[in-house]
């Protein structure tokens, strides 16, 4: 069973002010678990203007500490890789990321794309899938096999769920109202689905 979120989000600033508050949201002393975020690569396409940019986020380890107990939960962090494609011309941007740690045995994704708003273009829209995270145990072995075969875990087994960081969003729209000096943006969920 997985959990997948759209999410549609008004923000009532420029779309210059809502990208520039995303590119410089962390870290920031306000959200401790986000440690650094690096800039590892980024270039213009002369032909189109696009800006391209591939940053790495280091992040604590907020796995619950019960977790910990399995060996492969047990490091101090996690690296997020995002790229990031920004279009001046038509005003809009591009956002993959997905997480680098655990790859063997995890998969996490998003995908956001900013643009002018249709209510306004004065304002920037986000529509966003977010944060589908799949932990896989492909076998069991050693000494947590006969544990596991005791509680029902034969074979592998899926665990997924929806990760979604409410903390990012109030990071921006913090940073825009700042900015501003204005009321805070509109924010609403679109649609959720369990299949």
């Amino acid at each position: 069973m997985g959990v997948t979120v759209e999410v549609h989000q008004v923000y009532k600033y420029p779309f210059e002010q809502v990208v520039a508050s995303f590119l410089r949201k962390y870290p920031n002393p306000m959200d401790k678990n986000v440690i650094a975020v690096n800039t590892v690569e980024e270039k213009r396409d002369v032909s189109t203007g696009i800006i391209y940019r591939k940053r790495i986020a280091i992040c604590r380890n907020v796995v619950p500490e019960i977790l910990r107990k399995v060996s492969i939960l047990k490091i101090p962090n996690i690296q997020l890789e995002e790229e990031s494609w920004l279009n001046p011309q038509k005003r809009s941007m591009a956002i993959q990321s997905h997480c680098l740690t655990w790859t063997q045995y995890a998969s996490m994704k998003e995908e956001s794309v900013f643009q002018e708003s249709m209510e306004n273009p004065n304002w920037l829209q986000e529509d966003a899938v977010c944060c589908d995270f799949e932990f896989l145990q492909r076998t069991i072995s050693g000494k947590r096999a006969p544990q596991s075969k005791r509680h029902g875990g034969e074979g592998p087994f899926h665990f997924r769920f929806s990760v979604r960081f409410e903390h990012w969003r109030d990071s921006i729209q913090s940073e825009c109202k700042r900015l501003a000096g204005t009321k805070s943006p509109v924010f609403w969920f679109s649609s959720w689905s369990v299949p």
